[in-house]
């Protein structure tokens, strides 16, 4: 929490500092840490088949990764509507 008081009057100028006042609004600011991303690469092997000689290469990994799609996917509140609606 943070008391934030008026530095001068709006009406003279009149320094308000170290004077008591009284709270007569409260805002509340929400804010997420920072992200930090962790990278990791995949490296797909390509191996030729030693019976027919087919070189057959692995599959891909999705992109991106489970934690990325849950928090992209959250950024669009439910009662927003979709694109095209």
């Amino acid at each position: 929490m943070a008391v934030i008081a008026p530095e001068a009057c709006a009406g003279c100028g009149h320094v308000l500092a170290d004077l008591e006042g009284k709270v007569v609004a409260r805002v509340q600011m929400f804010d997420t840490p920072p992200v930090k991303l962790q990278v990791t690469e995949y490296r797909m092997l390509q191996i030729a088949c030693p019976a027919c000689r087919r070189t057959t290469r692995a599959a891909t990994r999705g992109w991106p990764g489970p934690a990325v799609t849950a928090r992209t996917s959250a950024r669009r509140p439910h009662f927003w509507p979709a694109p095209g609606i």
